[in-house]
């Protein structure tokens, strides 16, 4: 038993190992080789992205290029750029935009559910399960996470962002409601 919570914190350093090594064969970005004045090595970049298609490749190039451009138009406008501009931009479309996006990732957090999962060996264990079945039953709550969330990859394109959004907050919402309702009927 002793062993079991090194052996569990031992395998998620796999999937760590394997982001590290893939970064070695990671390619830098285009836009980034841009910047540096690296056009060649862009266009070899994207030219495996995207095979023999050189025209996609050079509006690909050429899109790159402008936007660097209009940014650094509009920093000079600015006068201060950096922060300013990603944390009040002018643009309601993309205030709106920021909004959306910090507010999920606020109510991710605020909502409770990583905080259920990481209780998850002790649920298991006020709900009764042996001791000895509490670790492999946390693993599996694990590996339902890392399911869902390759299923609802597959979704992403072909349902869009906000039905997946609505279809799990209901969800979550039934789940730790149900889970309240047990801990409160058991206590």
């Amino acid at each position: 038993d002793d062993v079991a919570w090194r052996v569990m914190i031992a395998l998620g350093t796999i999937p760590a190992m394997m982001l590290f090594a893939a970064m070695f064969i990671a390619p830098n970005s285009p836009r980034w080789l841009i910047e540096q004045g690296r056009d060649n090595a862009a266009y070899n970049v994207l030219y495996k992205v995207y095979g023999n298609d050189e025209v996609h490749i050079l509006n690909q190039m050429i899109e790159i290029k402008q936007t660097i451009e209009m940014e650094h138009k509009s920093e000079d406008e600015y006068r201060c750029g950096g922060w300013s501009m990603v944390l009040c931009p002018e643009n309601a479309y993309i205030r709106h935009a920021l909004l959306i996006g910090v507010g999920i990732s606020f109510f991710q957090q605020a909502t409770g559910s990583e905080a259920a999962v990481y209780y998850t060996p002790d649920i298991f264990k006020k709900a009764g399960v042996a001791e000895n079945r509490i670790l492999l039953y946390t693993t599996f709550v694990g590996l339902g996470k890392v399911a869902f969330i390759f299923i609802s990859t597959c979704f992403l394109d072909k349902c869009g962002r906000r039905p997946l959004l609505l279809a799990s907050a209901v969800c979550m919402t039934l789940a730790l409601f149900g889970l309240t309702v047990a801990f409160w009927i058991g206590s």
